[in-house]
């Protein structure tokens, strides 16, 4: 099996935790053509009211600035198996 590892830029956003936020924000990745290889979303500990979602790749400034999701400071790197 073959492993392939590259480096990625994550891009965040924090969100209500409510039903539909998640739909809300793929909206204008959607509508602006973007190629989404990593969806995460998580609520974030001690707070029931907000969640994070995490995207990549997106390749644009401005379909991020559509989607309000900032680049995530962190390295990030991705490993893929194909049989």
């Amino acid at each position: 099996m073959g492993v392939r590892i590259r480096k990625l830029t994550l891009w965040r956003t924090q969100v209500a935790h409510r039903p539909g936020a998640l739909a809300d924000l793929l909206d204008p990745l959607a509508a602006a053509g973007a190629d989404l290889q990593i969806v995460m979303g998580y609520r974030l500990p001690g707070d029931k009211s907000s969640a994070v979602v995490e995207v990549a790749p997106v390749s644009s400034r401005r379909t991020a600035a559509a989607a309000g999701i900032q680049i995530l400071p962190i390295p990030f790197l991705c490993a893929m198996g194909s049989s």
